[in-house]
């Protein structure tokens, strides 16, 4: 029998010679299918509906089938969101459950390993610290929680296979069950189970069979993922979907992102949201095969694998109690940092500059804004009727809720005393300003609220009324408005599916701010979180379209990218990094996340680590 609610485990009958076996293969189905032909997954889980895509043109000929590769009828928690995606999508049939049917090798124990000689160079430190990272990590561990299949492959045929094993690293299918699965027309097969896949298998479905490598396949082959990433001190760690071929990690690419490897000791703090993010990636690549005929992003097309790079593996205990000694000494001087210090965010104003040209140096300091207290962050520079403002976010030292402020910028670069023009309940940041039909109005971060507030001013700069509410029901961080060839679209990071909301960039277009605003087909049309979430208002330099980009590798606000924008239509969006502005430029800052120009002068935030208590504030 076939169990729906846990992994399947093959019955074991008797020869009649009183030897074991393993009983043969067999095709089941978890309950009756819905339509009596087990063609469809039934919707499952608690994931938001998600709208089907429209047809584009005749292209579009039928619904997508897809097959899932299992090694048993329960999954990680990670796993269980991609299939969640599909049988909610009512353009993708989920046809079948591929299962691998072989019984588990038996684990050697320490103590067994200890008497043969060999503890040095097996696993159980690593697999001891991995499991008390899971439990560590502030509920990032949650992802690789086992979550049963069954109830959404109710309906589904199961297909049990016996793979024929090679050198214990390679698994071919049986010919019987190739044929088995030809009968299904496959578009896709996803593998979430078996071993490095061989010979035909790889050619059954017609777009192939696609499966997750989560990290760089030119810097970081095999695993265990993220961890050696955090070891060498990288700022990001990398994840790729792709179609797999007959060479090892040489698989054409369907997707690629980035996200943050902050230092840390436990490694599913980083591993945890980067596989989350990624749960999405399948759904987007199908939908994007259901309207255009390919898979592949055109950002991807052009980014192909390098040559791949050395293989890791876990390490062996000797080595594993040295790495993990130097990581957690590492960990401990930066608390003790961290105990000591705290970071502190305030905004200068310089002379503008052509940011894509050789300069000679950082242009001098016009004024600084900053007061005893308080951060200042998210600069927004705006003229009206001849006069320059400030806009900014201002948040009380140890307190979490900001409110939106300005200075006005005086002929001699002296500023005004700070004035407070809207507060809330929630946090507000971002403050995003510019002209329609006349009127100033302003675009504010709310994301705590659920939505984006768009203000008029009643009387600038100091009185501000709500004029709309955009993306309702939606956390949006950082949004930013471009009026290009007569449409307006609308810049905004989101947090998708528990990634964070620096590594993905959305696009929305509009006829007017007000909308009604509907999402970019490519959406999101960048992930990658070194250049994803808005740092400030577009700009045209030299006849480029330059989109500010926050840097959030290794930490939130590191640097700046500044990115050409080559094509931006609803359609369609590429982008590429030409430029980037390090926090260095001013003396003593570590970080800097938003870029305003105006009036010939520019405003940068910038982000510097400060003494926690007076007596320890260097002098002089």
């Amino acid at each position: 029998m076939t169990s729906a609610s846990g992994p399947y485990r093959p019955t074991v009958g008797r020869r009649q010679n009183g030897d074991e076996q393993i009983g043969t293969p067999a095709r089941t189905r978890v309950g009756p299918a819905a339509d009596g032909t087990g063609g469809g997954a039934a919707a499952a889980g608690t994931t938001p509906d998600l709208a089907p895509v429209p047809p584009d043109g005749d292209s579009i000929r039928r619904r997508l089938r897809v097959g899932i590769m299992l090694d048993g009828l329960s999954v990680r928690a990670w796993e269980r969101k991609v299939v969640e995606d599909l049988a909610r999508t009512d353009w993708i049939d989920v046809v079948v459950a591929v299962v691998c049917w072989s019984p588990a090798e038996r684990k050697a124990s320490w103590f067994e390993n200890l008497c043969a000689g060999r503890l040095h160079r097996t696993t159980e430190i690593y697999d001891l610290y991995e499991s008390v990272s899971r439990r560590l990590a502030n509920g990032a561990g949650s992802y690789a929680e086992t979550a049963p299949l069954g109830d959404i492959l109710h309906g589904i045929d199961i297909l049990h296979v016996v793979p024929e094993r090679n050198r214990g690293v390679f698994d071919r299918l049986p010919e019987p069950d190739i044929a088995a699965l030809r009968g299904y027309d496959l578009d896709v097969l996803l593998r979430f189970g078996f071993r490095i896949l061989k010979g035909a298998i790889l050619g059954v479905p017609r777009h192939g069979v696609w499966s997750y490598h989560h990290g760089d396949p030119a810097r970081f082959r095999g695993g265990p993922s993220c961890f050696w990433e955090i070891v060498r001190g990288e700022r990001s760690v990398g994840v790729v979907l792709q179609r797999l071929t007959e060479t090892l990690d040489a698989g054409e690419i369907l997707y690629r992102s980035t996200s943050s490897c902050a230092p840390t000791l436990w490694v599913d703090r980083v591993r945890g949201p980067h596989y989350l993010k990624s749960a999405r990636f399948v759904r987007r690549s199908l939908e994007r095969l259901y309207r255009t005929g390919s898979p592949i992003r055109a950002q991807d097309a052009d980014a192909q694998p390098l040559p791949p790079g050395p293989i890791t593996r876990k390490p062996g205990n000797l080595h594993a109690a040295a790495v993990l000694g130097q990581m957690a000494v590492r960990t401990a001087l930066a608390n003790t940092r961290h105990l000591c210090r705290h970071d502190i965010w305030s905004i200068v104003l310089r002379q503008a500059r052509p940011l894509l040209a050789p300069s000679a140096g950082p242009p001098p300091v016009l004024a600084r804004i900053a007061g005893k207290g308080w951060q200042t962050a998210d600069p927004c520079l705006f003229t009206w009727e001849e006069r320059l403002y400030c806009f900014f976010e201002r948040v009380p030292i140890g307190r979490h809720r900001g409110e939106i402020a300005v200075v006005r910028v005086l002929e001699d670069g002296r500023l005004t005393e700070p004035q407070s023009v809207l507060t809330a309940a929630h946090h507000l940041s971002y403050p995003f300003l510019f002209v329609w039909n006349g009127r100033p109005m302003m675009l504010v971060e709310s994301a705590d609220s659920g939505a984006l507030g768009l203000f008029e001013a009643d009387a600038f700069p100091l009185l501000w009324r709500r004029r709309a509410t955009l993306l309702d029901g939606q956390r949006a961080y950082d949004p930013t408005l471009l009026h290009w060839e007569g449409l307006w679209y609308l810049f905004v990071a989101i947090d998708e599916a528990g990634g964070g909301p620096n590594d993905e960039l959305f696009v929305f277009v509009a006829e007017t701010p007000l909308g009604p605003w509907q999402p970019h087909a490519l959406n999101p049309v960048v992930s990658d979180c070194r250049s994803a979430r808005p740092a400030g208002a577009l700009f045209v330099e030299n006849g480029t379209l330059i989109r500010p980009a926050q840097d959030c590798s290794g930490s939130y606000g590191r640097a700046l990218n500044l990115c050409a924008i080559d094509r931006l239509t609803p359609e369609d969006f590429v982008q590429r990094v030409v430029g980037r502005i390090e926090p260095a430029s001013v003396g003593g800052s570590i970080g800097c996340h938003t870029l305003s120009r105006a009036g010939g002068i520019e405003a940068i935030d910038l982000r510097r680590r400060a003494w926690r208590w007076p007596r320890l504030r260097r002098t002089g």
